[in-house]
């Protein structure tokens, strides 16, 4: 994977960063945050590919064989959009949730951030992007769920975001033509905009052939519509008001058009299991097909330049340069590589292993949380690694086990392999492995010899094992069914609890004490682990809907929520086992902890970190969460509080410490607060709380 090598020059542009906003006792710190690419823009003059990739962009020059990365950028909302200006040399990203990015690219080794649309509170996700004179067009949902054509003022960075016009079905691909907006709707079909005055734009026509568009491309009077399993639709848009279907672009063997690029007569397709066909739309009522492509991966998105064609490949393959010269016969000169999902995740002292399965694992220094940089990466199909210096151990979905050197950390060699294994978890011990090898099996493997691994003793446990810890002595093994104490020394099999339903459970050990995260009837069981027997202490309830992984920090008890973030229980009093601090909006597929920082792998989004930053507000872990957040510019706050006989209002900042009280009778009411940052605040009437909420303090 070329990127590989051109990671170890990449540059991060500290000037890229953006603001966001943070949890419960919980804030972010940093992040290495990249992962599948959802769009490509191309400066063909300077032959540069601007790459989204999970949360980052990715800066290439294609003038070298393997490409060059020339800088990379990471945000802590995911990129979904891309939109390049060549005239001047400006980068515009569509962010989830967080709006508009501009960026001067005129040095693309060091990308400086102009504006950001999300600073001023926009929120919308930006599907796909055009510039239409001195505005920015684009779909996307804004509010949660609302489809939107959002326009935003080019001409005012200070406040980009001037207008959002409701679209009726979705918000899919679009393009412009004359002074219309054609938008793909789905199965609503296309929604026709004038935006002759873009302060008031009106739909003056819908089409519909019954199918779903996704995509589409206008060229002269034709409009080219993506319909998935349909192939292309050729509609005539002579008349905005009145669209008529004209041909299908369908051949044998296309199971699926993904997206569409018309150059010239030629229509470039691309179908989701990695071919890319040409057609010849000379005649728009007759179709023919040119070539197909096959064997490029995942193609998300092709562009296409005078005989070069730019090609995003959705996963490990990055971007194709093609050569289209000849378009009978297109040959591959070069891609960059890119990542699939992050999946497991561990945590050996200042090196995460962040594995990205069919993208091989990532080696990365986290000694500073704010800037995680990249060591060295291992290739392969990988599911999950364990540093033990000078050694990494490996579980390739694809080879088995195997095991490196780092005594060269950005040099890793391969030691020895084990290809008949299936592992799923690996735990070093001295001189000793311990794995499990789906679905049961408990393995002990000698690795005084790293060239020659030897399998010592095994040992099978019923139901399928999920998850398992060990001790100086002893190995916990959670299992789909229950939950076992074996002794290390054979595997042996000493003690058994009753039945623990976890299909997506945790076990950790922490001085004797071990903490099961049961996935199904979602809560946490603490054991005493004493004499090779496991006693009950307590357990709890618990908000989590999906107990994915589990780590353990100091007194704290970190909790992968699989849907929806880390959450984080204080366990330090023995019976009380109580939630203290979350942070919601990430899928965590994997956790690890140290020193107050919970590591996150988050699949899409590949390494988030951050830190506990203050849990001294406990009213119960059996009670609700505060929900509302408000976002102040202001000291002086306004709250809308339920009216009733009188109750009282209290605000804490994030220590714990309350900074204000008062009895009030609801309704409207103003406080002031006495300086930037996040605060808690509940309003309780008679014993009972009917509000609670979060506020942010900022400039």
């Amino acid at each position: 994977m070329s990127i590989i090598v051109a990671l170890l020059v990449s540059v991060i542009g500290a000037n890229a960063q953006i603001a966001y906003f943070d949890s419960l006792n919980m804030r972010y710190v940093g992040s290495w945050p990249f992962g599948p690419a959802n769009d490509i823009a191309v400066d063909s003059v300077r032959n540069i590919v601007f790459m989204t990739s999970g949360g980052g962009i990715l800066i290439f020059s294609m003038d070298s064989t393997p490409p060059y990365l020339l800088s990379s950028m990471k945000f802590r909302y995911k990129v979904l959009s891309l939109v390049y200006d060549r005239y001047q040399q400006r980068l515009f990203a569509g962010f989830g949730g967080y709006g508009l990015g501009i960026f001067d690219v005129s040095d693309p080794s060091n990308p400086r951030i102009i504006a950001c649309s999300g600073v001023q509170n926009d929120n919308t996700s930006l599907f796909k992007m055009k510039i239409y004179g001195n505005y920015l067009v684009a779909s996307g949902i804004c509010c949660g769920s609302a489809p939107v054509l959002a326009f935003y003022d080019l001409n005012n960075m200070s406040n980009l975001f001037f207008y959002g016009y409701p679209l009726r079905n979705g918000a899919g691909g679009f393009d412009i033509a004359d002074h219309y907006v054609f938008v793909a709707e789905g199965s609503g079909g296309i929604e026709v905009i004038d935006i002759q005055r873009l302060a008031r734009p009106s739909t003056i026509s819908y089409y519909s052939d019954g199918r779903r568009m996704t995509n589409l491309q206008i060229s002269g009077n034709y409009a080219y519509v993506v319909e998935g399993t349909n192939g292309v639709a050729i509609v005539n848009i002579s008349n905005p008001h009145s669209l008529q279907p004209v041909g299908q672009v369908f051949f044998n063997g296309m199971e699926e058009a993904l997206s569409i690029y018309k150059k010239d007569s030629l229509l470039y397709i691309t179908d989701p299991w990695g071919s890319l066909w040409i057609a010849n739309v000379t005649n728009p009522y007759s179709p023919a097909l040119v070539s197909r492509v096959q064997n490029l991966g995942t193609p998300w998105k092709i562009i296409v330049y005078d005989t070069l064609a730019y090609m995003l490949g959705r996963f490990e393959n990055g971007t194709f340069l093609l050569n289209v010269s000849n378009p009978s016969s297109v040959s591959i000169i070069k891609n960059t590589g890119g990542f699939y999902y992050s999946n497991r995740l561990t945590l050996s002292g200042n090196t995460a292993l962040l594995s990205y399965g069919e993208s091989g694992t990532f080696l990365i220094d986290v000694s500073n949380p704010t800037d995680p940089q990249f060591i060295s990466h291992i290739d392969g199909n990988i599911y999950y690694a364990v540093e033990d210096l000078p050694l990494v151990f490996v579980a390739k979905n694809d080879t088995g086990l195997a095991i490196y050197d780092i005594s060269d950390p950005r040099n890793p060699q391969m030691l020895s392999s084990i290809d008949t294994l299936l592992i799923y978890k690996i735990i070093p011990r001295d001189t000793v492995i311990y794995a499990f090898k789906e679905p049961y099996t408990l393995l002990k493997i000698d690795v005084t010899n790293p060239a020659n691994p030897v399998i010592v003793a095994q040992s099978n446990f019923y139901g399928g094992i999920v998850d398992f810890a060990i001790t100086d002595s002893d190995a916990v093994i959670l299992t789909g069914d229950y939950l076992y104490v074996a002794r290390l020394e054979d595997l042996h099999e000493t003690y058994i609890t009753g039945i623990l339903v976890n299909s997506l459970g945790g076990v950790a050990i922490q001085d004797s004490f071990v903490y099961v995260v049961k996935d199904m009837n979602p809560g946490i069981v603490k054991y005493r682990l004493l004499n090779d027997s496991l006693f009950y202490v307590t357990s709890m309830d618990s908000s989590f809907s999906s107990g994915a992984r589990a780590a353990l920090s100091g007194q704290y008890l970190y909790v992968g929520n699989f849907y929806d973030g880390v959450k984080v229980f204080d366990i330090s009093d023995y019976f009380n086992i109580h939630e203290v601090a979350y942070y919601s909006g990430y899928m965590v597929l994997d956790i690890a902890a140290s020193n107050g920082h919970a590591y996150i792998s988050t699949g899409d989004m590949g390494l988030q970190i951050f830190e506990l930053a203050g849990v001294g507000v406990n009213e119960g872990y059996n009670r609700v969460l505060p929900t509302h957040f408000l976002i102040s510019h202001r000291k002086k706050v306004r709250l809308m509080l339920p009216i009733n006989e009188g109750g009282e209002l209290e605000v804490y900042n994030t220590s714990g410490r309350k900074v204000y009280s008062r009895n009030i009778q609801g309704g409207a009411f103003e406080i002031d607060l006495p300086k930037d940052g996040l605060y808690l605040w509940k309003y309780e009437v008679n014993g009972r709380i009917l509000n609670r909420g979060k506020i942010l303090v900022v400039n």
